[in-house]
């Protein structure tokens, strides 16, 4: 993982402490057995020099006598992804004049993610030049939940990237609950707290329908003090700011616009009233205005007003 880059919604924050307790079971995903995987451990880079974000380490990677895997989770559109999971390799090796061999490892949350990547290469020919082939990749959306725990139980921390963001409200409830008594069920306790954070951080990640506090209701604990989840509330405070910016302006347009037709006809019937506030396009609003300052009269604006909607959308 990147520690210097943006935490995007806790997606960094909450894959560094799945890779704390389940790393070994993520190396499954890429093709070791469970007793390979069961050789390695988690290790992180500290570098000391670098300026690094709250709960970010530095570079972190899964060690063993047979080398170093190396993971970026990759949870947003980054056309360098691949050039920067190679750089923090090698970064991370040279840091600690580490010579044993590495396998560099890109986990994407969905498809898109990877689709954006520009291919590896160090040369304008990629036929003599092309890297690509030394990174693995895997996709979270290409699996099933099922699969995922066929592969190992405590991959379930990982189940909010096989459903589908438009799930009704009331089923991704259902399944935070399902999920989190899973993982009491497969970690010990010393490390429930850790995977539980990592599962409410990526529920919030995935899930916008989904409250803070819900989370925090379901999960029993409070990820307030998570850089991850400042920075969630932060955004959803901006958006919601935003969103009563836009009402207010919206309101404002559909005010003027009846103003304008009481100005020029009168009272203005109730059910085009209705219909004015109903209109949610300020665009649609502007163009009606121009046209209730120069209509003949009250029935020719309503004839108009279908004409201006269709138009619009």
């Amino acid at each position: 993982m990147n520690p210097t880059k943006p935490t995007q919604l806790g997606t960094d924050e909450a894959f560094w402490q799945f890779m704390t307790v389940s790393g070994k079971s993520l190396l499954k995903l890429f093709g070791l057995s469970d007793q390979e995987a069961a050789s390695y451990h988690f290790h992180a880079t500290v570098l000391k020099e670098k300026k690094l974000q709250p709960d970010i380490q530095g570079i972190s990677s899964l060690a063993s006598s047979q080398g170093r895997f190396f993971m970026e989770f990759q949870g947003y559109e980054d056309l360098f992804i691949r050039y920067r999971a190679v750089a923090e390799a090698c970064w991370g090796c040279a840091f600690e004049q580490f010579k044993g061999p590495i396998r560099i490892c890109i986990v994407y949350t969905d498809l898109k993610y990877q689709q954006v990547a520009l291919p590896l290469s160090l040369s304008t020919d990629q036929k003599t030049c092309q890297l690509t082939t030394c990174i693995q990749e895997l996709v979270l959306t290409k699996y099933t939940e099922a699969k995922l725990v066929q592969v190992d139980p405590r991959l379930v921390v990982l189940a909010p990237f096989t459903v589908s963001a438009k799930t009704p409200k009331a089923t991704l409830l259902a399944k935070g609950a399902q999920w989190q008594q899973q993982v009491t069920q497969f970690y010990p306790p010393s490390e429930q707290r850790v995977a539980s954070n990592a599962l409410g951080l990526f529920i919030l990640n995935q899930f916008r329908q989904i409250s803070y506090q819900e989370v925090r209701t379901m999960f029993n604990f409070d990820l307030s003090k998570s850089l991850a989840v400042q920075q969630f509330m932060q955004q959803v405070r901006q958006e919601a700011r935003q969103e009563a910016r836009q009402e207010a302006v919206l309101e404002k347009g559909q005010e003027f616009l009846l103003e304008a037709l009481s100005e020029r006809f009168g009272q203005v019937p109730k059910r085009l009233s209705n219909q004015i506030r109903a209109i949610a396009q300020p665009d649609v609003l502007k163009q009606l205005f121009r046209q209730s300052l120069h209509c003949q009269d009250l029935d020719t604006f309503k004839g108009n007003l279908p004409k201006v909607k269709k138009m619009k959308k």
